[in-house]
């Protein structure tokens, strides 16, 4: 389950005249933008989840990190800030955090939010005094630097052993 209202964290940047969170409080998630990413060539590894309960089950069971670019006032969407990034971790909470599902929108690309985001999940995680273990799947090279150099990530192989279930995509099962 989430971690407790009490342990929602939230940060803010200033990227030039745009200001931007990430935040841990799922309450603003939006679930049409996760839907969509997860449909789209962002997350490769993933198919969409149709079912919005199942969607919304997905969220309520793990530690999200949502980034949203921050409308000033004139905007012609002042009051509702969009969901331009996401990550989740499937977790205990205590011992263990599986990262996955992370996105930047092309057009909030190239402004260090994804390294932004990674650095706030890393704050969250330095707090848990029992983390054994924090692991996750990258492909690309970019990624794999960024995930060793902000999260402390080591790549390994040779243990590490996967089942397959129906909900994996082609590309997936290929690696």
């Amino acid at each position: 389950m989430p971690p407790p209202t009490t342990d929602l964290k939230t940060w803010a940047r200033e990227v030039g005249d745009d200001t931007y969170l990430c935040t841990t409080d799922p309450e603003p998630i939006d679930l049409a933008a996760l839907k969509a990413a997860l449909g789209s060539d962002l997350m490769w590894w993933a198919n969409p989840v149709e079912d919005q309960v199942e969607l919304k089950k997905m969220v309520d069971h793990s530690l999200c990190f949502s980034l949203y670019h921050v409308w000033k006032e004139g905007d012609r969407n002042h009051g509702r800030s969009p969901m331009v990034g996401f990550a989740r971790v499937i977790t205990d909470y205590v011992t263990f955090a599986y990262l996955t599902d992370v996105y930047v929108l092309p057009e909030h690309q190239g402004k260090g939010l994804g390294v932004w985001m990674m650095e706030c999940l890393d704050k969250v995680l330095k707090q848990w005094p029992g983390l054994r273990r924090t692991m996750l799947m990258a492909r690309d090279e970019h990624a794999k630097r960024m995930y060793e150099r902000v999260l402390g990530m080591k790549r390994v192989t040779g243990a590490i052993m996967e089942g397959m279930g129906p909900g994996a995509t082609a590309a997936l099962k290929e690696l």
